[in-house]
């Protein structure tokens, strides 16, 4: 071997102990790096997590809270309405009451009926329309409290 090629194998052999030990210090200082502003910044944002899920909580409660009181108001208006509401029917109507009504501009063939005996107030309807009311006020208030309770973006 000449001098030449001896420098050519020490530089190659520089070189590559060079290369060996950069791919080895990257491999294993980066692996478990964790630096300190990193772990100040998830500290940060833990915490801005837990501000944020007792805020929603709190949002929630005060959601629940309003949805029970109107709940409340609705059932105690409801049930205080005892006065009876009747449906009346004509006589025509009431004797058949599937029957369409008619053209109102044509003339009918019978005259209004007179006298004869009163069928009564009818059925009272306040039970129903109750129910109807406390169904549909109850959806209407679970809904807002619905979105009572969605979560709002901070302000």
């Amino acid at each position: 071997m000449t001098p030449g090629e001896i420098i050519t194998l020490v530089k190659d052999l520089v070189i590559l102990v060079a290369v060996g030990l950069v791919i080895y210090f990257f491999v294993t200082y980066g692996k478990n790096l964790v630096k300190v502003q990193d772990m100040a910044a998830v500290q940060k944002q833990l915490a801005s997590n837990s501000e944020t899920e007792a805020r929603w909580r709190q949002e929630r409660d005060d959601a629940d809270k309003n949805r029970d009181e109107q709940l409340a108001k609705v059932a105690t208006g409801i049930g205080q309405q005892r006065a009876p509401v009747y449906l009346m029917q004509p006589a025509a109507r009431a004797s058949n009451p599937g029957a369409l009504p008619g053209n109102p501009g044509e003339a009918r063939g019978q005259a209004c009926p007179t006298g004869g005996s009163d069928p009564g107030p009818g059925i009272d309807s306040r039970p129903a329309i109750n129910a109807y009311e406390l169904k549909y006020s109850t959806a209407l208030i679970d809904c807002y409290a619905a979105l009572d309770t969605w979560p709002t973006p901070r302000p």
